[in-house]
Order: structure tokens, then C-alpha cells, then sequence
């Protein structure tokens, strides 16, 4: 009867623990969490945030999606499962950083499975 008890405390506290690091990492805005992290949910970030920005003549805008490495290093989260994404404007060769979005998932998309070799994917927007 005891390990019983024990047993359901310890079952309930593991699943406290879980909902908490789970609710931690999905605080509104700071990390998006995602099975797999999919370019679809990165369209999505932009095409939510871009109508707040404004393009002037001659800026161009592109999306750098960082791979895990650089995630790491820019958000000080030491995780195999974090990505960052960036949206920055480029006005006369100078780069300017404009919203920045962290992920985390377990997996990446085909379409980003560049990601896991290294490489910085980079989409132009226009």
C-alpha cells in the first residue's frame, strides 16, 4: 500500500515537473515549441509580424534561419533542439536585425534539413 502511494506521488510530481519546463519553454512570444519545426511556421511568424514593418526604396529583407550550433551560441541555451530564426533588412549593404523568433523542436522538416549540416538557410522576402 505504501509503494503504492509513493508511487502515484512520485508519478504526479514527475508530471508537475514536466508541465512546468513544457509551460517555461512556451511563454508567449519567448520560445515557440514544435514537434517539427516545419518553413511553414516561419511564413507564418513573418507574414504575422511583417504588416508592423515598414519597407523602404532600395531596403531588401531576407529571413536567416540559424542552425543549431549558432542557435545555441546566440540564445546561451545549451540544446540540440533550438533554432533561431531572424528577420533583418539590408539598407545599403548594412544589415539591420529586426525580430528574431527562437524554436524548439525535436526534429526539422525536409525542407530545412540543411539545418542539420550546419548551414544558414536564408529566404529573401519581397
Amino acid at each position: 500500500m505504501t509503494k503504492v502511494i509513493f508511487g502515484t506521488i512520485l508519478i504526479v510530481c514527475a508530471a508537475v515537473c514536466v508541465g512546468y519546463f513544457v509551460h517555461r519553454k512556451s511563454k508567449s512570444g519567448d520560445i515557440d515549441v514544435k514537434d517539427v519545426l516545419k518553413l511553414k511556421h516561419i511564413f507564418d511568424w513573418v507574414d504575422e509580424i511583417l504588416p508592423s514593418i515598414s519597407k523602404g526604396s532600395g531596403e531588401k529583407m531576407e529571413i536567416n534561419i540559424l542552425p543549431n550550433a549558432s542557435s545555441q551560441v546566440l540564445t546561451k541555451l545549451k540544446d540540440k533542439r533550438v533554432y533561431v530564426a531572424i528577420l533583418q533588412k539590408d539598407i545599403n549593404g548594412e544589415k539591420k536585425v529586426l525580430k528574431t523568433k527562437v524554436y524548439y523542436a525535436n526534429s526539422v522538416d525536409v525542407d530545412l534539413s540543411s539545418l542539420n549540416n550546419g548551414n544558414i538557410i536564408v529566404i529573401p522576402i519581397e
